[in-house]
């Protein structure tokens, strides 16, 4: 991290043995998010029984899916060291 998934950057990456709809959501996945959003931009929830599709769009800054992306949805980006340099991966 950071990486690219189908055109969103991707800061850090949640996972959760759940399914997502709108009372998950709101209950227990929102504030959290939120959280990681202000400390380190935006990221990636990963439920694995699923996600409500409307649910999807709801934040620009954190991409809701239902599996890990196929590597050819991802692309992986330079990280900046503090020195100035970056590091390619």
């Amino acid at each position: 991290v950071p990486i690219s998934v189908c055109g969103r950057t991707i800061h850090w990456i949640d996972s959760k043995a759940s399914f997502c709809d709108p009372q998950v959501h709101e209950e227990s996945g929102s504030k959290q998010f939120r959280a990681y959003v202000n400390r380190f931009g935006s990221g990636m929830v990963i439920y694995w029984h699923g996600v409500v599709e409307e649910l999807r769009e709801v934040d620009p800054n954190v991409l809701l899916v239902d599996a890990f992306p196929e590597r050819k949805d991802i692309v992986m980006l330079a990280r900046f060291e503090e020195d100035g340099e970056n590091e390619d991966f």
